[in-house]
């Protein structure tokens, strides 16, 4: 991974499985991982990469808080239009992009697994989504 430039990882976001197989699992130490892993060509396209690793994420920055005496830096290997689905991710022209269509948001909602049903989905504005005053994520944002 440390080899791969960072234009061929937004290249495997728009491509499947079968191509990041053949690309980038492409060594049979790297093919033995996904058997034993159980991952298939569906797997693949959805991997989440360090910068979008949940867990990853809070070990580097637990990691540099605990250093000291010299700076640290963070570089999290991210893809442009994470999450918004394949008419955005890994597009250069995301950044002039101003609307998802209701396919793109109903990929972003499941992705991010939120409570929002396909109705909430059909106006001229995504809906906005508050989660619940007892959810998990108000309860860690609160406590903090």
């Amino acid at each position: 991974m440390n080899e791969t430039l960072d234009g061929q990882f937004q290249t495997y976001t728009t491509k499947d499985g079968a191509y990041i197989r053949k690309h980038f699992f492409n060594s049979p130490e790297l093919e033995r991982i996904l058997e034993a892993g159980g991952m298939t060509d569906a797997d693949l396209p959805v991997l989440d990469r360090g910068g979008h690793d949940y867990r990853k994420i809070h070990a580097a920055y637990h990691a540099a808080t605990q250093s000291t005496g010299r700076p640290t830096v963070i570089l999290a290997q991210t893809i442009k239009g994470w999450t918004l689905g394949p008419d955005f991710e890994s597009r250069n022209a995301s950044h002039q992009m101003k609307k998802l269509t209701v396919q793109s948001l109903k990929k972003f909602r499941d992705r991010l697994d939120l409570d929002i049903p396909d109705d909430d989905l059909q106006g001229d504005l995504p809906p906005y989504h508050h989660p619940d005053e007892d959810s998990d994520e108000l309860a860690y944002l609160h406590e903090r």
